[in-house]
């Protein structure tokens, strides 16, 4: 984003010269443009009118000179200039009904790429010496091994070009992704590692840190063919915080995959669609609890037909229906002791397709919610500190709105009946845990329009309103401490 912005300014613009001139009815727009070397010529430009529809192409001339003809003088354009070599500009263009030459248009060229990342085995540990290898086509274009820490940096290689990393370590199986290094340079995020033998839940591995624990399934589509060579991608979400950390791994033939994450912290998984440059489809939203590893048994991704905008929408749903059989299991590999047995607790929470909500507890029972009225998503899932109840937000198919509304808060413990709370029947944009996991808080608000902040303090096992706040100019409750971030 840096690199485009950085581009957007350095297309220097000679002001707008707006000539006066008019043909009858229609302007004229003009302008040149221009490389650090001298003029672009024969490259196509295009100009959109409103919707973003496709008026028409010209070529610049061997002066790097461009104009389009008979164009409405009431109406607002927009200028695509999208030249292989140079990062793309684009520009909206009020006419103001006269002719306007544009000036000279400066295009900044890419600058080689960087390839870098880190390798980690499927218990975090990072991978030495591990060979990785960036090709395009069938020609190596170069290689490297990775560091103490896993990391490693490809030499530059030229932008607008297809790439392939293959990454070969030794007990491990090897892995290969494709990249587009098309905007900018590329980082790969911590690559996971595949075990080459099968994985169980719980099975004995020196684990990075007392908050690791390890999840596992298998992923298809949804005729139980297995998911192999696109990949998948888990990235960890911080509420009202930039995307965390990226994990990238390739599951087995059998589309076996395993991965460390850390205990209580939220993640989701991605799948790429097919295609030289892909968009991510979202699988699941997934969070371990307090230290059982899990396994999710089959996991079937379903065609992207489930968000209300379309398939291509930033609020699409999950696309990951849980088959299981799932496993859960202590770190050692066995099942908790049997002082542990009397208290139930949250190993994990896995929300998928058309926001079914599934919880795996520590006895290995699974828990599948029944969807609330007007349901068509979850998300916003949180534990407890004690990992003895888990909470989410439920999207609701709201009447008067494009878009899904939070308005209902729902909290699982085991053994007892759902907790519902809607306040004051308002959005609900964020909550917490209070207390240890006895209460929680909630913020609401409008919509659109002014801002009415509402806070509110429940007691879980009764649902009981505690305390208030509005914003007002009292110093804010301790309560709401991360709810306004």
């Amino acid at each position: 984003m840096r690199e485009k912005l950085a581009a957007a300014l350095l297309a220097i613009l000679v002001p707008f010269v707006a000539t006066g001139q008019t043909s009858g009815n229609t302007i004229r727009l003009s302008g040149r443009i221009l490389s650090p070397n001298g003029p672009i010529r024969h490259q196509q430009i295009t100009i959109q009118g409103a919707g973003q529809k496709e008026l028409g192409k010209v070529e610049t001339d061997e002066d790097g000179r461009f104009a389009f003809s008979d164009l409405r003088p009431d109406a607002r354009y927009s200028l695509i200039i999208d030249v292989k070599g140079f990062y793309p500009w684009s520009m909206g263009i009020d006419v103001r009904g006269q002719d306007m030459d544009l000036g000279s248009i400066g295009l900044s060229p890419h600058r080689p790429v960087d390839v870098f990342g880190r390798v980690v085995d499927y218990t975090g540990a990072a991978i030495q010496q591990a060979t990785v290898e960036l090709s395009s086509g069938d020609q190596q274009q170069s290689a490297t091994q990775t560091d103490q820490n896993g990391k490693f940096y490809l030499p530059p290689v030229p932008p607008d070009r297809q790439y392939s990393v293959a990454i070969v370590a030794h007990g491990f199986s090897p892995t290969s992704m494709p990249i587009a290094a098309e905007d900018g340079d590329v980082d790969l995020g911590t690559i996971v590692m595949q075990p080459i033998g099968p994985w169980r839940a719980g099975a004995p591995v020196r684990r990075q840190s007392r908050n690791t624990v390890i999840v596992s399934g298998r992923i298809t589509d949804m005729h139980n063919v297995p998911v192999t060579e696109r990949g998948l991608n888990f990235r960890m979400r911080v509420p009202s915080q930039p995307a965390g950390p990226v994990y990238s791994l390739r599951p087995d033939a059998g589309g076996r995959f395993v991965l460390p994450i850390e205990s209580q912290k939220q993640y989701e998984m991605y799948i790429p669609e097919r295609g030289d440059q892909p968009n991510y489809e979202l699988v699941a939203r997934i969070e371990a609890g307090g230290g059982w590893d899990v396994d999710f048994g089959n996991i079937a991704v379903q065609p992207s037909t489930h968000s209300i905008l379309g398939p291509h929408s930033p609020l699409d749903f999950p696309l990951g229906e849980l088959g299981g059989p799932v496993t859960v299991a202590g770190p050692t590999g066995s099942m908790p002791s049997s002082g542990h047995l009397a208290k139930i607790y949250i190993a994990a929470i896995f929300i998928g397709a058309d926001g079914g909500v599934s919880i795996l507890q520590s006895d290995g029972k699974l828990v599948r919610i029944p969807k609330e009225k007007d349901e068509v998503g979850a998300r916003f899932q949180e534990f407890s500190s004690d990992a003895r109840s888990v909470g989410w937000l439920v999207d609701s198919d709201f009447c008067c709105t494009s878009y899904p509304i939070q308005k209902m808060l729902v909290i699982y413990t085991p053994g007892k009946p759902l907790r519902r709370f809607t306040g004051d029947g308002r959005a609900i944009f964020r909550w917490s845990f209070v207390a240890g996991g006895k209460r929680v808080a909630f913020y609401q608000d409008f919509l659109h329009g002014t801002s009415a902040p509402h806070d509110e303090l429940r007691d879980v096992e009764s649902e009981r309103l505690i305390k208030t706040w509005d914003g007002d100019a009292t110093p804010a409750p301790a309560w709401t401490r991360n709810l306004r971030q």
